[in-house]
């Protein structure tokens, strides 16, 4: 006759919190466009839901046989390396697909010896001390390097270090034997567990939710065709770096405008078109700088905010990339992509609208002059008159 204890029921709701959670997941890899970390997230909730199921089952009506605790325990274990594993594939970090599952193996193997030698609480230690050692590892790749951790992020290195300072606590009194099974015990652990449990899975979900805002974020600000920003991502990029910037600070905007771009289209098509401006695009990244914004402004017309370059040196990298895009070989004829610059200084009072219509005179100008050159506006103010210098191509 079935016996239905509050234990059971406790592992019976994580084991539907887990399948929850596994779908959700499941959803959520095929809304972020197949992105693998989701996959392997919902495979280790996948996994812990039929985990708690057998120990509910164990609880109440089954049997505890072999099979059943060994395969129950190992679960434990192999959840939190998937978990960590995720977390890795999140960050692009490189695989380590043989390593860790041979980690996986060698848990499951000693879960079975400790268990057949009459070991049993041994055996339950196991997974503790794996979750101890892969949740604060997997907190790590949360810590920011390129940039500052998000809140969503240091919540969530918050409770994984939390479950994992629980979870070596527990398999130290499993290890020694002591203390799991009396009643303060046994409620501190079926407390801990299911919010720890929960607390995961709810972060990992919110760690999802914040990257698919991410990413809608940067593809409102980037130029699907060149990966370029658009001119709004261009514009506020550089509202934000003027911001950060000293007054004294040196900054210069370069505007490209390629020649005859309409010919290219008219003579061998769009498509050889858009091959044109992602390879424009791919060669202007080339010469620049980590504090450099590199943006389309729309059609052929693209936009550069120099960090920390005068004009003077602004207008030689305008030369060194106008001389690059000459030796493109990209259209199907042989012929040259040429591009003509112009070049304005950041006003100390950092008006960007300003130095983008400097430069779009000078760029104007350069075109006038016969194309395929760089053009500055030397004037500091709006106020001043226009005066333009012609860099001479080499």
């Amino acid at each position: 006759m079935m016996s239905f204890t509050s234990d059971a029921a406790i592992m019976f709701g994580l084991s539907l919190v887990s399948m929850i959670l596994c779908a959700g997941l499941l959803v959520s890899w095929r809304a972020l466009g197949g992105v693998r970390h989701a996959l392997i997230w919902s495979g280790a909730f996948g996994l812990a839901a039929v985990q708690w199921a057998i120990i509910g089952g164990y609880n109440s009506f089954l049997p505890e046989t072999a099979p059943t605790f060994i395969g129950s325990t190992w679960a434990g274990g192999a959840v939190s390396i998937l978990l960590f594993m995720g977390f890795r594939e999140r960050i692009g970090a490189p695989r380590r697909w043989a390593l860790l599952v041979g980690i996986m193996a060698a848990t499951a193997v000693l879960v079975g010896v400790t268990y057949w030698l009459g070991q049993a609480h041994y055996a339950l230690a196991v997974p503790q001390f794996v979750r101890a050692l892969f949740l604060p590892l997997a907190a790590l790749t949360l810590v920011g390097r390129e940039r500052r951790s998000s809140g969503t992020e240091i919540m969530a290195i918050i409770v994984l270090l939390g479950f994992a300072i629980f979870s070596a606590v527990v398999g130290f009194f499993r290890l020694t034997d002591c203390g799991c099974e009396t009643n303060a015990g046994r409620a501190v652990l079926l407390t801990g567990l299911p919010v720890l449990f929960m607390g995961t899975g709810i972060v990992i979900v919110l760690l999802l939710a914040g990257d698919l805002a991410r990413q809608l974020r940067i593809a409102a600000r980037t130029d699907p065709l060149t990966k370029a920003l658009n001119r709004r991502g261009f514009e506020e990029d550089c509202a934000d770096a003027l911001r950060r910037r000293g007054r004294a600070q040196a900054a210069s905007i370069v505007l490209i405008d390629l020649d005859h771009f309409k010919r290219i289209n008219d003579l061998f098509g769009h498509g050889c078109g858009d091959d044109v401006l992602r390879a424009v695009a791919a060669c202007v990244r080339r010469h620049l700088r980590g504090d450099h914004l590199f943006g389309r402004m729309g059609g052929e017309e693209f936009a550069l905010m120099l960090g920390r370059t005068d004009i003077h040196a602004a207008r030689a990298l305008a030369e060194q990339i106008r001389r690059a895009l000459r030796d493109l070989a990209i259209l199907p004829d042989g012929g040259r992509v040429t591009a003509s610059f112009g070049i304005a200084a950041m006003g100390a009072d950092g008006d960007l609208s300003a130095a983008i219509a400097h430069a779009d005179k000078a760029m104007y100008d350069a075109k006038s002059l016969g194309r395929d050159r760089v053009c500055i506006h030397e004037g500091g103010d709006a106020a001043q008159p226009v005066r333009l210098a012609f860099a001479q191509r080499g």
